[in-house]
């Protein structure tokens, strides 16, 4: 009773680690704290947004003037003796407030857009990372296959070699080859354990197996579309309308605020009374003309930045689009073509194989030489799907 409740439990462990890939890329949005925290950097540059356009706070003042020093708490003993209280405000002007805050807003709009860019870009490594596990996991029972029909030859041949009928390298060769197959199978396993951890690094759970169904979406996409409208190419058309804001501040900076400050005086034997004065700062030193200037260099640098970044998507792209091409070309050659041909190899030395013995060793190199075209369909599909993989994320469309 007790093995079959292990049992059961063991299967239910093992359905509930099994996931296909709709379910793996929800749980990057549910599970990943980095893209937690850039949703909290969003709230945080909102603020930015509210504090931008705050005025700067008040200054409250409290003086006394001509303290005699032979007895300071005496406030009527010369006429200008005073007591007072001022209040200074700095007042924005020619709507640099406005500029501010739309400046900080466009900040937000940058890391709202990095936010979906990088929640893309998760998402296209794990699917990488899941297409990767499943055909890896494909490879290793493969070369299990592959092992057991080398051990049955090794039984054959061991077999002729007793009886003289092949010499002992025939038997070392084959040996050779099955060890170079555990060898590969070994490293296979790794592969897949460092792709489990990059995996759940994204996702943040642990996946032991991956199940790949209908998930495959079309990956056509329209390159001009994409140049346009890409993240990392919206997040530098915010940045360059960033940078004209601020070359508008600039400018309004050549009109400077104003601090107006009124006080409030009191005399001994005197009627009290009230000042105000307007301090307005003078912008003749260049100043403000040398930081347009910075900022109008600034923003056509920016321009080139996307220049470049948009030249450097449409090769990436090209370069993925010819990868996934070939790689879907060349498994669809060896498995249409290549595998077929072999087979009819297999069939024509089984038909031939009657009672010799050593016809029987053509058939199982038939065999092997299938698995080999196997193992390589394999790899391309794994270069298919990876380019896949990358090609949705500049679709953005996971």
């Amino acid at each position: 009773m007790f093995r079959k409740t292990l049992i059961l439990v063991t299967l239910g462990l093992q359905l509930v680690s099994a996931q296909n890939l709709e379910s793996i890329l929800e749980l990057i949005e549910k599970n990943n704290y980095s893209l937690k925290e850039k949703q909290t950097s969003i709230n945080e540059s909102k603020v930015n947004v509210e504090l931008s356009n705050t005025w700067k706070n008040p200054i409250l003042g409290f003086g006394v003037n001509d303290i005699n020093l032979d007895d300071p708490t005496s406030r009527d003993i010369e006429a200008m003796q005073t007591q007072f209280i001022t209040y200074s405000q700095v007042l924005p002007t020619n709507g640099k407030l406005e500029s501010q805050t739309q400046i900080q807003q466009y900040n937000v709009n940058i890391k709202k857009i990095e936010f979906n860019n990088y929640k893309q870009k998760l998402k296209s490594q794990a699917m990488g990372y899941g297409y990767t596990i499943y055909y890896e996991n494909e490879k290793i029972e493969t070369i299990n296959s592959y092992l057991e029909n080398l051990s049955q030859q090794k039984e054959l041949m061991q077999l002729l070699y007793e009886n003289g009928k092949i010499d002992q390298s025939k038997v070392v060769g084959l040996d050779l080859r099955i060890y170079k197959l555990k060898l590969k199978k070994q490293k296979l396993k790794y592969k897949i354990s460092k792709l489990k951890y990059a995996l759940e690094n994204i996702v943040y759970e642990k996946i032991d197996s991956i199940k790949i169904g209908t998930y495959q979406k079309e990956s056509m996409l329209n390159i001009d579309d994409v140049l346009s409208k890409h993240p990392l190419v919206l997040i530098q058309k915010e940045k360059i309308k960033q940078q004209q804001e601020k070359t508008a501040l600039a400018q309004k900076r050549k009109f400077s605020d104003v601090k107006f400050t009124v006080g409030y005086y009191n005399r001994e034997k005197f009627d009290d009374y009230v000042s105000f004065n307007i301090a307005i700062p003078l912008s003749i030193q260049g100043k403000e003309q040398l930081q347009i200037k910075k900022s109008k260099v600034s923003k056509n640098t920016i321009q080139n930045s996307l220049v470049n970044l948009q030249q450097q998507i449409r090769t990436t792209i090209e370069d993925l689009e010819a990868k996934r091409d070939i790689s879907k070309k060349n498994f669809d050659l060896i498995e249409n073509t290549m595998i077929p041909l072999n087979d009819t190899l297999e069939e024509s030395h089984t038909i031939h194989l009657s009672t010799n013995m050593m016809n029987s060793i053509s058939v199982y190199e038939s065999v092997n030489s299938k698995y080999d075209l196997i193992l390589l369909s394999i790899d391309e599909k794994i270069s298919y799907f990876d380019a896949i993989s990358k090609l949705h994320y500049f679709k953005g469309n996971l």
